[in-house]
């Protein structure tokens, strides 16, 4: 059971949008830390304030991201610490097994950028066939990993008119009401987009998938695409390299990336579009994560939830952003459906700014390629943005990024 107290004492990462008026809204006691700082105080303090260290350690509850690590070594600084949320849909930098075993509260913000990374997976798709000349309906994609997600990927790219195979036989096991496709289905599809959590070992291991089963190797294969947007190592980086040099696929798309933040510089000069783990930030995700973090430490607490997520929605996000019009974007001769998603998302500048890392030292690298993922303005997800109507009858399919 939850410690009860008259205010129940947060430590949380001050880079979670919205997080300072959502805590402060439900009368948590709140330390501020600087996630990528990790939670080691025999180093330089994570703290904004300057706490003695008895008080640092009397906390309640954190808010971590996927910068902060969570095992042994950090919970020795936080040994008081009953619940542990993280505003992340992965997992792989928490030792859940831990948690258990010591009983400490743990859950995260599953889905909560389940709709941003759909629009990424489209977004370079359309690029994709921009660059063919062929139409969206003609595709066959196949999603591998149906969680959150996948899910949303399947609802978005189904209202495109793009056909998905949907495979995650981890998923049919534990769920009657979905069938996972096989995986002979999987090898007919045009594309491939993987949506797995990183699982390193078991039953379900998602480690470099499928280079254990020879899915691969198959002499017929041929994919337009294959793209990464779930986590690095999923993939084989270096296997995928060679297929693309044997023309097995065409294009590589890659947001997440095996040693991440020190990327393989050769596999990422053959990707069409690389990113630095971006795929799932918008203003909207980001707040999303923020609020089910809240929402999982009121349900701990026992405490009350104030308002809904609309209304933190409008109180939070600037009036400005939620209002953009984008009218100079429809009167540009010649712009193809990539030049104005590109507009409205940039997806594009990112790439570039990361080919911009090539060459830097192992440090540099590192450090420049965790600058990137927050020195962008985040986005607003398409459906969030006010567009003319004369665009949306020109490109039809930005009548389908319209819906929620």
């Amino acid at each position: 059971m939850p410690q009860m107290r008259s205010k129940n004492r947060v430590l949380s990462d001050k880079n979670l949008f919205g997080m300072a008026a959502l805590l402060a809204a439900h009368d948590y006691q709140v330390r501020w830390f600087e996630g990528e700082k990790g939670l080691d105080f025999s180093q330089s303090p994570p703290f904004e304030e300057d706490l003695s260290k008895e008080n640092q350690l009397q906390i309640d509850a954190a808010v971590i991201r996927t910068v902060t690590k969570i095992n042994q070594h950090t919970l020795n600084y936080i040994p008081y610490v009953q619940a542990i949320v993280s505003a992340s849909a992965g997992t792989d930098h928490v030792d859940t097994n831990l948690l258990n075993r010591k009983g400490i509260y743990f859950d995260n913000a599953a889905g909560s950028n389940a709709r941003a990374v759909a629009e990424y997976v489209l977004t370079a798709i359309v690029k994709v066939v921009c660059l063919k000349n062929i139409p969206l309906a003609n595709l066959s994609v196949g999603i591998i990993g149906v969680g959150a997600v996948g899910s949303e990927a399947d609802k978005l790219l189904g209202a495109a008119g793009v056909t998905t195979i949907l495979y995650d036989p981890p998923r049919a096991k534990r769920d009657s009401t979905f069938t996972s496709a096989e995986i002979s289905e999987l090898k007919k599809a045009d594309i491939l987009s993987f949506h797995t959590p990183l699982i390193t070992d078991g039953p379900d291991k998602t480690y470099h998938l499928f280079d254990e089963v020879g899915f691969w190797s198959d002499v017929d294969l041929k994919f337009l695409a294959v793209i990464n947007a779930a986590r690095g190592g999923v993939l084989n980086e270096l296997k995928l390299l060679t297929l693309k040099k044997d023309k097995v696929i065409e294009f590589l798309i890659c947001d997440v990336w095996e040693n991440e933040p020190l990327y393989n510089e050769p596999f990422r000069q053959a990707c069409l579009l690389a990113t630095p783990h971006i795929a799932g930030y918008s203003l909207q995700a980001k707040l999303r994560a923020s609020w089910q973090c809240v929402l999982l430490l009121n349900n701990f607490f026992g405490k009350e939830t104030h308002k809904d997520f609309d209304f933190w929605l409008n109180e939070l996000l600037p009036k400005q952003k939620t209002a953009r019009s984008n009218s100079v974007y429809s009167h540009k001769d010649g712009s193809s459906l990539y030049d104005i998603l590109c507009s409205l998302n940039p997806i594009e500048v990112y790439h570039q700014k990361l080919v911009a890392l090539d060459g830097f030292t192992s440090k540099e690298k590192s450090r420049k390629f965790k600058e990137l993922r927050i020195q962008e303005s985040l986005r607003d997800e398409y459906a969030y943005i006010k567009i003319e109507e004369s665009l949306l009858a020109q490109f039809p399919l930005m009548r389908v990024l319209q819906t929620r």
